[in-house]
């Protein structure tokens, strides 16, 4: 008997379910209309996560995603737990039964509940990411209850494999699962990560990717059972290593976004971009061989860019290994024949390996190009001395000097130009001059050009 009444109240509940549609919430986040928003609220569940033992594993977020009352939150929320609660707005809680399908790659997964509530919402809607600066609301995060929303402001997106986008969002407790609307009250995206230092920002995917999953085959099996098979951590896989690895570095922890981007070699769709970024973190770190060397397999690989060569070129000269820098530096000008940028690398270059006239002629390139940077200028000082032009080399550095009066190194190179050319109060001047830029540079410069 008590069977036959929980079924006929599973049935009642099916016929209460009310979809959230976008005319609704945009109602309710725009204008008066409140009702918009609460069942917007109700779409949103709290996922908690315990081991076997009962002990709190973790704790993320999902929603409704059909009237059968379904769920879609990131898989790596269930990594090693036994047992999964849903909390709902009404603080109700109901216990995950069966793992419908997953998209291990993805790292989504649908779950059922052992029965579904009486009543809650489901998004059946979707909308594209909106422009970087715009506002957006975030269901639940760290400390929330259900049915909160947090402000959130999207900060940057870039293109990425498997997903299409990464999205960085500004929400200081915003956490994995929490769904992302627009202004408007519709479904954008989902945050797959956040990282474990208190940077405020979280890292969210479209939802474009949980199609997998809603069109695939549905192969029910009990939670448990699908638990105790203790499979890999998503970011383990190359797509998590790659996705981690890209937050890191865009957050400037290079040092943690280095193994993470190694590994995501390993995969053809993520390589030539892993080594480029492996590139732009060991440039960051100071270890320009190995930048170095991720730059040239980002190259090998087929990345042309403009940028690839320019980098190259330059962890090439940390390096010491002109020659091959000068190569790189031919390459970076090819690759964009307009490029004020390559012309100066390659002046820059030529003046290492003492070739001063050839050094000159990609300069003069340069400034015909911009005639208002101060690098170029700085160049064409240093071939100018290196053939004894101490005059003409002097008005070049002084004009780089004006142009930014914050290029330390122009500075050190008048200096010297004067104190060859047997002007060593004027040397001392620029010294004086330097100090108010960088006062240890300024020191080291005086013990050059000491009378």
């Amino acid at each position: 008997m008590i069977k036959l009444t929980r079924t006929r109240t599973i049935l009642l509940a099916a016929v209460l379910i009310v979809a959230v549609s976008a005319g609704e919430v945009c109602a309710s986040l725009k204008g008066p209309g409140r009702l918009a928003r609460k069942r917007l609220s109700s779409s949103v569940v709290q996922v908690t996560v315990y081991d076997w033992r009962g002990i709190f594993v973790r704790q993320g977020w999902g929603f409704f995603i059909n009237d059968a009352g379904e769920i879609v939150t990131p898989r790596s929320i269930l990594e090693g737990g036994s047992y999964v609660e849903v909390t709902t707005v009404k603080r109700e809680t109901f216990l995950v039964s069966k793992i419908l399908a997953e998209d291990v790659e993805g790292n989504f997964v649908r779950l059922a509940l052992e029965y579904p509530p009486e009543r809650f919402a489901y998004l059946a809607n979707s909308a594209p990411v909106p422009d970087v600066g715009e506002r957006i609301l975030v269901g639940g995060g760290t400390g929330c209850e259900p049915g909160a929303f947090l402000d959130g402001i999207i900060e940057d997106v870039r293109k990425v494999p498997v997903y299409g986008f990464l999205i960085k969002i500004g929400s200081p407790f915003a956490t994995v699962g929490s769904p992302i609307f627009n202004e408007s009250g519709v479904l954008i995206g989902m945050v797959m990560l956040r990282l474990e230092n208190g940077v405020s920002a979280a890292w969210a995917v479209p939802v474009g990717r949980i199609s997998k999953i809603m069109a695939g085959e549905i192969k029910p099996i009990d939670h448990l059972a699908w638990a105790e098979r203790r499979q890999g951590s998503w970011e383990d896989t190359t797509v998590g290593a790659y996705m981690t690895g890209m937050a890191y570095y865009w957050s400037k922890q290079y040092a943690r976004a280095i193994p993470r981007l190694q590994k995501a070699t390993n995969d053809e769709r993520f390589r030539q971009e892993a080594f480029f970024l492996l590139g732009c973190c060991n440039d960051a770190v100071g270890h320009y061989g190995d930048s170095a060397a991720a730059y040239s397999m980002a190259v090998k690989l087929g990345d042309s860019s403009h940028e690839a060569y320019l980098r190259l070129t330059r962890a090439l000269l940390a390096e010491g290994k002109n020659t091959r820098a000068l190569d790189a530096a031919w390459a970076a000008v090819r690759s964009k024949p307009n490029s004020y940028e390559a012309y100066t690398l390659l002046g820059e270059v030529n003046n290492i390996l003492g070739l001063y006239r050839d050094a000159l002629a990609g300069i003069y390139v340069a400034i015909k190009i911009s005639p208002q940077k101060a690098d170029a200028y700085h160049q064409q000082g240093i071939s100018l001395r290196g053939q004894q032009k101490y005059p003409e080399a002097i008005t070049a550095l002084q004009k780089a000097v004006k142009l930014d009066p914050q290029l330390k190194r122009a500075y050190w190179d008048l200096a010297l130009t004067y104190y060859r050319s047997g002007d060593s109060q004027a040397a001392a001047e620029i010294c004086t001059a330097l100090e108010k830029v960088d006062p240890e540079m300024s020191r080291q410069l005086m013990t050059e050009v000491k009378p």
